[in-house]
């Protein structure tokens, strides 16, 4: 399969009628499913999994909002 640049099939979906409100949302999704797909990759990786054990961590929940208050609990000193 042919790869097809991003504004190459911008200036095609705009000719079909789609507006670009539309095509900003479709390009963001697929980033987003890409960089998704990427992670869950990552953090099956036997070699990942392994540190996890040995050194007794927790993986980090990247979906959890933090904010500066938290902060003083995460660092021990």
């Amino acid at each position: 399969m042919k790869a097809i640049k991003k504004s190459k099939l911008t200036e095609v979906l705009k000719s079909k009628g789609l507006s670009e409100g539309f095509l900003d949302t479709f390009f963001r999704k697929l980033k987003k499913a890409r960089k998704e797909k990427e992670y869950e990759k990552l953090t099956q990786d036997p070699k990942y999994q392994a540190l996890l054990k040995k050194h007794n961590l927790k993986p980090v929940d990247y979906l959890k909002k933090n904010s500066l208050s938290d902060l003083g609990t995460a660092v021990k000193y």
